[in-house]
């Protein structure tokens, strides 16, 4: 899925070390794909975080130097 960088969900970036499990997240890759769901584990001393996407519950690891990552009210 592509997203432009006007999505509301990206208007708050947050530093990895002020997420915690089961906080709701937007990620955007460098690239632009956009994957949004709750923090299902953190590896902060990897630079990696695993969400549970919404809508398929698939889990899908994120390396924090290739997302861009916000807090999602959704």
């Amino acid at each position: 899925m592509e997203c432009s960088t006007d999505d509301h969900r990206f208007r708050q970036l947050v530093e990895a070390s002020m997420l915690k499990q089961d906080d709701r997240v937007a990620a955007q890759s460098l690239s632009g794909v956009l994957c949004a769901g709750r923090i299902d584990e953190l590896a902060l001393h990897l630079d990696v975080l695993w969400i549970r996407e919404d809508g398929t519950n698939d889990r899908r690891l994120l390396h924090l130097a290739e997302y861009n990552v916000a807090r999602s009210g959704a």
